[in-house]
């Protein structure tokens, strides 16, 4: 996925009432912009970390600039969770997804189960339909990917809606999108959510599949990278790499 137009380079200085960060722009002008996360953004936000700000080019918008990735170390990483449904999408069509066969068509936002919106419905050139949900997990303790960030209902309910999908005798897909590079597995954040954790392994025992990938953030796109495994499960046993 390229971005409208290269990202510009910008110092985070805070977060306040979610949606909002100031940053000091390049030439040493102070902005607040907008943010895009609602999660804790455990780990990120660091005060004078460098950040990609994509501009709208509207100058009559109330928050011209949108902080699209903040670097840790090294590593950009994405700070929108809508572009990790962007990168999933395009990761499924290019085949980096195990287990899903050759796609015939992909629907997003398709309404389902109770009140719910599916991030994806793929459907196979052999006719087999897939619902997915599509996570963007910016958490990572050393180089393990973590999901969530924060308490997530909204998450355990989704997995509700993809276990009652497959006991009605259809597919389900869960898949996280690591919206960094710096990671090589990825496993549920039971210590942040215990209950979301619980609800992971039981949807995936039911047969929801459970996958998971890397992606890199530049100041022109974000691209998905590769597989990783998904651990953390009882009795130690992995998969999805």
């Amino acid at each position: 996925m390229r971005f409208p137009t290269p990202l510009i380079e910008a110092t985070f200085l805070r977060r306040y009432q979610r949606f909002l960060v100031d940053v000091r722009m390049a030439d040493g002008a102070l902005a607040t912009v907008h943010c895009p996360n609602t999660g804790s953004m455990a780990g990120l936000l660091q005060e004078g970390a460098p950040c990609l700000l994509l501009d709208s080019q509207n100058p009559a918008r109330r928050l011209r600039y949108t902080m699209e990735a903040i670097r840790v170390g090294r590593t950009w990483v994405g700070a929108h969770p809508v572009m990790a449904n962007v990168v999933g999408r395009e990761a499924i069509e290019q085949g980096l997804v195990e287990g899903l066969g050759p796609i015939e068509s992909v629907r997003a936002e398709v309404a389902y189960g109770r009140g719910s919106r599916a991030d994806l419905v793929v459907q196979e050139r052999s006719g087999t339909t897939w619902y997915v949900e599509i996570k963007s997990a910016s958490l990572a303790e050393g180089h393990t990917s973590m999901f969530p960030d924060a308490v997530t209902e909204r998450g355990l309910k989704h997995l509700g809606e993809l276990t009652r999908v497959v006991r009605a005798g259809g597919r389900a897909l869960m898949l996280f999108v690591a919206t960094r590079d710096d990671v090589d597995r990825f496993r549920p954040a039971a210590h942040i959510d215990p209950a979301y954790a619980k609800g992971l392994w039981q949807a995936e025992r039911a047969g929801v599949t459970l996958r998971a990938l890397t992606s890199r953030t530049t100041r022109t796109q974000m691209r998905a990278m590769r597989a990783i495994p998904v651990e953390g499960r009882p009795g130690g046993k992995k998969a999805g790499a």
